[in-house]
C-alpha cells in the first residue's frame, strides 16, 4: 500500500472521500480508481458515448458542453474537488448527454460503474455527498439553460462575468477571451465584443487582452436587478 501514499493524500482532499481514514483510502479506494492525465483540449467523452465511469477532478478544469440548435453551449465547468459523468451512477444512463473536455491540463481519477458500486457499499457517505452535490448542480444547469433561452444577451454576459468573478474570488478576470464568454452563454464572439464595449463605455468594466476587470460590481448587479424588477 506504500505506493498508494501520494494518491491517497490527493483523494483525501476531495470532498467525496474527506471522512474516510487514510488506511481505508490506501487499502480500498486507491486500487479501485485509475489516474488519468489529460492535456488542455483532450476529450474524456462525447455526447452519445457509452456511460462507463464517473470522474473526479484532482487538479485542473473540465468543461461540459451540450449541442444547441446552432452551436455547443457550455453547461458546466468542473474544477478540482468536483466530479462529472455521474449519470452512469445516479441515473443509470447508458449514454452521455454532453461532451467533457479538459479546459486546462487536468488530473482526474476514473471509477468504473462496478468499482463505484463496491465503494458505495463500503463507504455509504460517498453516495450521500454525491447526491447532495448533484442536486445543487442540477438546479444550476437548469437555471443556466433557462437564461440562455430567455435573457437578453447583455444580461447573460453580465451574469457570466459576475459568476466568474465570484468563483475566482477576484474582479480581475484573466485568460478570458470573448469566445470563451460567447461559448458559455450560447451566442457569438462578435455579439459579446459589442456588449463588452457597451459595458466599458458605461464605466462598468475595463477591457484588456484576454482580460476583463469589473470596475463597478454594484453597478453590474443593479443592471441585473433592474431586469428582474
Amino acid at each position: 500500500m506504500h505506493h498508494y501514499q501520494e494518491l491517497s493524500q490527493q483523494l483525501a482532499r476531495h470532498f467525496l472521500f474527506g471522512d474516510i481514514p487514510d488506511k481505508d483510502l490506501a487499502r480500498d479506494v486507491c486500487p479501485a480508481v485509475r489516474v488519468l492525465r489529460r492535456n488542455a483540449g483532450d476529450c474524456f467523452y462525447r455526447s452519445g458515448d457509452d456511460c462507463e465511469a464517473v470522474y473526479l477532478v484532482l487538479d485542473g478544469e473540465v468543461v461540459l458542453t451540450r449541442q444547441s440548435p446552432r452551436q455547443h453551449v457550455i453547461v458546466g465547468r468542473i474544477g478540482a474537488n468536483g466530479f462529472f459523468g455521474e449519470q452512469t451512477i445516479l441515473k443509470g444512463h447508458r449514454m452521455h448527454s454532453s461532451r467533457a473536455e479538459a479546459h486546462t491540463d487536468t488530473v482526474c481519477v476514473e471509477i468504473t460503474r462496478r468499482n463505484f458500486k463496491y465503494l458505495q457499499q463500503r463507504f455509504p457517505s460517498i453516495m450521500v455527498r454525491m447526491l447532495e452535490s448533484e442536486s445543487s448542480k442540477g438546479r444550476n444547469v437548469l437555471d443556466h439553460l433557462r437564461s440562455i433561452r430567455l435573457d437578453p444577451v447583455m444580461l447573460r454576459v453580465v451574469r457570466a462575468l459576475l459568476g466568474l468573478a465570484k468563483s475566482a474570488g477576484t474582479t480581475v478576470l484573466t485568460d478570458l477571451g470573448h469566445q470563451d464568454i460567447a461559448d458559455s452563454i450560447g451566442t457569438n464572439r462578435e455579439t459579446v465584443t459589442n456588449v463588452l464595449h457597451d459595458l466599458s463605455d458605461k464605466g462598468l468594466i475595463t477591457r484588456g487582452r484576454m482580460q476583463v476587470t469589473l470596475d463597478d460590481v454594484a453597478g453590474l448587479q443593479r443592471l441585473l436587478a433592474g431586469s428582474v424588477a
